[in-house]
């Protein structure tokens, strides 16, 4: 059975280092995912990236 790709942006959200954890206000006072990195063993927000990203394997990235 073939599984579909889900399509997500390049972000936390879609890294495998990624944990979501539930939800926090950010900057803008708006709700948004949060979670933990586990390579960078902190806190971040589902739409951050960086130089750490490794693209879970059922995610297609959105251009």
């Amino acid at each position: 059975m073939e599984i579909s790709k889900v399509g997500m942006p390049k972000a936390c959200i879609s890294c495998q280092n990624f944990t979501c954890k539930g939800f926090a206000i950010n900057s803008d006072s708006k709700k948004a995912k949060y979670g933990s990195c586990s390579k960078l063993n902190k806190g971040v927000y589902a739409v951050e990236v960086c130089s750490n990203y490794k693209q879970e394997p059922d995610a297609e990235l959105a251009a």
